[in-house]
């Protein structure tokens, strides 16, 4: 998906408020991003003067993010987010966009609030976006809608809700004149209490709970995203 990911998600993802939010909270220390993808959050901490390390499982996705990032400001890391201890230290780690719902398991979810924990500073910060599953959106079962449509191609994003393993069976389906292409992907989520439980497990209390990246909301239930900051406190 790197050759489209930018085109598909730039113009709707509000990067500069994420960047904006991360950088009010990360103070003079390195950060870490899981799962930079092609660099849209990681970049803009750059600009603004951050020491940003970018840590993605897709050499494609790396590659993309270097070829906007000529100067290279952002270090970028060929790994996986359950790895990390090899890095070094940091005063904030996160991962935008359900990059933590990408795991396929619970135990691997756990596993990367037990690596930030370990790799951040005392006191330091773990900011996690992440859809919130709700009852009403998983009673939906499977779905499609147009998430993106040109004179010349719409994109329709199908979705298959499978409750018993807790995933999302995606499929984003391209229709131009030059045929149809399919971008399969699978999501394991969460429930909040979920990730509550699996961030004091970790040594984590939640400091902060936003819907959105301007923080002008507190989250409630519902079919949406949580911008969730988890502080180390133990």
């Amino acid at each position: 998906m790197a050759e489209v990911y930018d085109d598909w998600h730039e113009s709707v993802l509000d990067s500069d408020a994420a960047a904006q939010f991360l950088a009010a909270r990360a103070g003079d220390g390195r950060i870490l991003e899981l799962g930079v993808g092609t660099g849209r959050v990681a970049l803009r901490l750059a600009k603004l003067g951050h020491d940003v390390v970018g840590l993605d499982i897709s050499q494609p996705m790396l590659t993309k993010l270097r070829e906007k990032d000529p100067s290279q400001d952002v270090t970028t890391v060929l790994g996986d987010m359950v790895d990390i201890g090899h890095l070094g230290s940091f005063s904030l780690i996160y991962v935008v966009f359900n990059g933590l719902f990408g795991l396929q398991t619970a135990a691997e979810q756990n596993r990367v609030f037990a690596e930030a924990h370990r790799a951040l500073e005392p006191g330091g910060l773990f900011v996690v976006e992440a859809h919130v599953p709700s009852a009403k959106g998983l009673s939906l079962g499977g779905q499609v809608h147009v998430a993106k449509m040109s004179e010349v191609s719409v994109l329709l994003e199908a979705t298959q809700v499978r409750e018993s393993s807790q995933t999302y069976e995606i499929q984003l389906i391209e229709i131009s004149n030059g045929g149809v292409k399919l971008y399969p992907t699978s999501l394991r989520y969460a429930y909040q209490s979920e990730m509550e439980l699996m961030a004091s497990q970790a040594g984590f209390r939640v400091s902060e709970r936003f819907a959105n990246w301007s923080a002008a909301q507190v989250v409630a239930l519902g079919d949406q995203s949580a911008i969730t900051t988890y502080q180390k406190v133990s």
